[in-house]
């Protein structure tokens, strides 16, 4: 609206360098001019045909006026179309506005078409001016997209990680705390110091379980959650001889053998091979009860071999319906951390029975 009042000094103040026809008339065509810019970033293309229109109408019916308000609207109307229009549709603002404007200084008294091609030839570049910050814009535009579409595939893989964490630990801990208690009120009278020692596992499951739980309580309050460059540390191989120890006091005979130098692992590859053996474990527990079980982690060719397995169900005991229902997601939660460490996965039952779970794992992400 700046150009509003120059337009009027321009036109009936006397401002203009000359003006050919009737001030009023000249002043309504340039007033069109100029009031039609405020639209020029919804309809650029519209905008800068009413622009020449009313600057070539004045010129056609008295003759092309010279004044700076007429300039600056031809400037706007073609800086519009290159940086609102988009390329290459854009070009029609530059091969029609150096035409156009050739044509208005055509019919100036006070100048040649000769001269006349220094300032319409200015259009060009006043156009990849506009072309030039729309590139910016919408490369900077796209640069946003792309960072929010990254943070939201991040976000999601960390909900993915946070619920297969809690899965791991609730179906772990509960199998476990579930078969210590049912031990404890079973030996209750015949064997009270086996009870009290079965109690005693129960409460240390589950303050383990209520640490674990608390971490990952921890994480989802961190803005900034499980980021790559802000991982949440996970028990390893290290915890694997913990873990058995905790899968025999709740009654699954495992033997577990190690072979290899384990430090050049990666914490991914560990994480994953422990959370592997767990939930393998696990489901021994839950599905087969107090079987035989062997878990070997062994080092070969620049990969973790981890197997897990067990000779079949036991006849001695029974199933227990509250650890059947605590299945559901554990064999898709172990591949899914195995592959996120790079690896692949094997599961199945055995031909002379029981089931395996094998994994192969490099000791660093990507390497196989």
């Amino acid at each position: 609206m700046v150009l509003v009042p120059l337009a009027l000094l321009d036109t009936v103040g006397g401002w203009a360098a000359h003006l050919s026809g009737p001030p009023l008339g000249v002043a309504v065509c340039l007033l069109v001019a100029v009031v039609a810019l405020l639209w020029r970033t919804r309809y650029p293309l519209t905008v800068m045909c009413v622009v020449f229109g009313a600057l070539l109408a004045s010129s056609l019916l008295w003759g092309s006026s010279e004044f700076r308000s007429g300039v600056f609207c031809v400037v706007v109307a073609v800086y519009a179309g290159g940086r609102h229009i988009p390329f290459p549709r854009s070009l029609i603002a530059l091969v029609a506005g150096v035409p156009l404007t050739l044509l208005y200084i055509a019919y100036d008294p006070l100048d040649s078409l000769a001269a006349s091609w220094t300032w319409s030839l200015n259009l060009v570049w006043v156009f990849g001016l506009g072309v030039w910050i729309r590139q910016r814009v919408d490369m900077l535009d796209q640069a946003r997209a792309e960072s929010t579409a990254r943070s939201a595939v991040s976000a999601a893989e960390d909900r993915v990680r946070i619920a297969r964490d809690l899965h791991d630990i609730l179906a772990h801990n509960l199998a476990v705390m579930i078969v210590q208690a049912e031990a404890a009120d079973e030996l209750l009278e015949s064997d009270p110091k086996r009870a009290h020692r079965a109690l005693s596992n129960v409460q240390t499951t589950g303050r383990s379980a209520l640490g674990d739980i608390r971490g990952l309580l921890v994480t989802l309050r961190n803005q900034r959650g499980l980021a790559e460059d802000n991982p949440v540390a996970g028990p390893g191989l290290a915890a694997v001889s913990s873990l058995v120890e905790v899968m025999r006091s709740a009654g699954l005979p495992v033997s577990l053998r190690v072979s290899g130098d384990f430090t050049a692992v990666s914490p991914t590859a560990s994480e994953a091979a422990y959370r592997m053996i767990q939930e393998a474990l696990t489901n021994a527990l839950r599905h087969a009860g107090a079987v035989p079980t062997d878990v070997s982690v062994a080092m070969a060719d620049h990969e973790l071999r981890v197997r897990v397995h067990n000779g079949g169900a036991a006849t001695s005991q029974p199933r227990h319906q509250e650890l059947q229902n605590l299945a559901g997601h554990g064999l898709r939660g172990m591949r899914e951390r195995v592959e996120t460490a790079g690896g692949k996965l094997a599961t199945g039952p055995n031909p002379e029975g029981g089931f395996t779970v094998f994994a192969q794992i490099p000791v660093a992400v990507g390497a196989l």
